[in-house]
């Protein structure tokens, strides 16, 4: 099938339709980022003091972010005592713009301000009131046609894009990531493993042996055996746990067990908090958002940031991640939808019936392969098989960038 596609022209016109999507994207970005008139511009500010993982951060600028997009005002982040580096985000990251960086003398209002306010600061968290309708789980308008065509997940695609301007990193941090990788010699393929133990020890959260985890790259291997030939299984461990690592190693022998030598050999509560381990928590996220195939948490925030970056590495990379204990969701969605394609009668009193077209809102799934959600239609909440329902994209009309888009 993959030989056909690239017979008939079809993988050749997917590469370069979600190369000019992503094209599109990235320009209105950078020159709603760099204003002619910075002084005159409206302007939104982001600051990232919020007391949180590095993940739930980063998603909270993407948050702002869309509101900056969704709003056409430029946005300023402020990173001040930034809590992962003394130095604030500059250290770590590019700046999110060349020449608009400040609010300058402008007076600031608190949100949601008007359409008049020169400059509207958020709080320092996600939960905004009135809730902008702007935020995932929905995908922009003038977008969506296209990108269903081509992606398994558009709005993972559309996070994906916003990360693809935010998480541009300073020369010095390139030259670290680099660094260490030539140290770890890592060649493909290999399966990435990110396993979070530490929230256990101070709130509760089920735990995932590492069994759980490594079933799925044994499926991954055993159906990549076939179609490729390798020497080796590799798979790359992250983890805020070593003893995750030394469980890999004496239960998986078979298999090259690459890790972080810098892991902390003993748990710490704060390491997801600390700025002495930026550094290696991006290389982390480098390495296994390069990898070939990559088993986290949904519930965790990392995991979910490096699906959203996984999107900018091929076209189509909705499949290339698989989630012990949840679908993929944001904070502060509204609704999780899928699209019923099957028909499906219940089999038992935990089960609902379904008719293609009907919507169901789901909040949990299994890895028996099955959802939990509601049927919209008859209002009734229970299980169904997952592979009976697509997902359902929530479309909403952004602004347009045609001036941008036409120069």
């Amino acid at each position: 099938m993959k030989k056909l596609t690239e017979v008939d022209g079809y993988k050749v016109w997917r590469d370069k339709e979600i190369a000019d999507l992503s094209n599109i994207v990235q320009k209105r970005l950078y020159r709603l980022q760099n204003p002619t008139d910075c002084k005159n511009a409206k302007k939104i500010v982001c600051t990232i003091s919020y007391f949180c993982g590095f993940g739930c951060q980063m998603h909270h600028l993407v948050h702002s972010m869309i509101l900056a997009y969704a709003l056409k005002r430029t946005l300023i982040l402020e990173s001040t005592n930034w809590q992962y580096h003394e130095g604030g985000w500059d250290k770590v990251f590019m700046p999110l713009s060349d020449s608009c960086t400040t609010v300058g003398n402008s007076s600031t209002v608190d949100w949601p301000g008007s359409d008049d306010s020169m400059v509207i600061r958020l709080p320092p968290h996600t939960k905004l009131i009135p809730r902008p309708q702007y935020w995932p789980l929905v995908v922009p308008e003038d977008l969506v046609n296209r990108l269903k065509r081509i992606h398994g997940n558009p709005i993972a695609w559309w996070i994906g894009q916003i990360l693809k301007y935010i998480w541009k990193l300073q020369p010095s941090t390139t030259n670290y990531i680099n660094t260490q990788m030539e140290q770890f010699g890592i060649k493909h393929p290999f399966a990435g493993v990110q396993i979070r133990r530490t929230d256990k020890l101070i709130r509760e959260a089920k735990h995932h042996s590492i069994e759980e985890y490594m079933e799925a790259v044994d499926e991954y291997y055993n159906s990549t055996e076939i179609k490729t030939n390798f020497t080796k299984r590799r798979v790359y461990v992250a983890t805020d746990d070593f003893q995750a690592v030394v469980e890999a190693l004496v239960k998986y022998s078979r298999y090259e067990i690459l890790f972080n030598q810098n892991v902390s050999k003993v748990p710490r509560l704060d390491d997801g908090h600390m700025y002495d381990n930026i550094f290696d928590v991006i290389l982390d996220i480098h390495i296994l958002v390069h990898s070939d195939f990559l088993v986290c948490t949904f519930s965790s925030h990392m995991c979910r940031l490096m699906y959203e970056l996984i999107q900018n590495n091929c076209v189509d990379g909705s499949a290339k991640i698989v989630s012990v204990d949840s679908v993929y969701w944001y904070d502060q969605q509204e609704h999780n939808k899928r699209k019923v394609t099957l028909e499906h009668h219940a089999q038992n009193t935990t089960e609902i019936d379904l008719i293609p077209g009907d919507i169901i809102d789901i909040t949990e799934y299994s890895l028996n392969g099955y959802s939990f959600g509601t049927n919209l239609r008859t209002k009734k909440a229970g299980w169904y098989p997952s592979f009976k329902a697509e997902i359902e994209v929530e479309i909403v009309k952004f602004p347009t960038y045609f001036k941008i888009d036409n120069k």
